[in-house]
């Protein structure tokens, strides 16, 4: 099976150009934990629920900063056609929750998993991974 069989298509993206404070509400608004970051169609970085808290926790209110002062640049993407297994060797490796699918710079979804890799640690590999929908 392949991970374009599981992922979730046509997701919501944000601009990076947008204030974290509006990628917040479409967060909030869709339900999701994660938000791609796309210039046109070229993915450029995601923003997680947790880059949220760190941005909120600093002295200064972040509200109406740029996204692109935030988002995670360093992004752990598959192909379409990688196999379930690689995709889930690549989150161990990186150990993340939200793994994106793109085709060269095209956005073409993102799969979840939910783990907590500090209790894999010891189980000597990638966990036998079941993708879900919820983003």
């Amino acid at each position: 099976m392949r991970i374009a069989d599981v992922m979730t298509r046509d997701l919501p993206t944000a601009d990076p150009q947008a204030s974290i404070r509006d990628a917040a509400r479409e967060m909030r608004r869709t339900g999701i934990r994660a938000l791609p970051v796309c210039d046109g169609p070229r993915l450029v970085g995601i923003v997680t629920d947790w880059d949220l808290v760190e941005a909120l926790a600093g002295e200064d209110d972040p509200g109406g900063q740029s996204l692109a002062d935030f988002m995670s640049t360093d992004l752990v993407a598959v192909p379409p056609d990688a196999t379930l297994t690689d995709a889930a060797e690549v989150m161990a490796e990186r150990e993340v929750h939200h793994l994106l699918v793109r085709d060269g710079d095209r956005l073409e979804g993102m799969v979840h998993l939910d783990v907590e890799w500090s209790q894999l640690s010891s189980a000597g590999g990638p966990p036998v991974a079941s993708f879900t929908a919820a983003i």
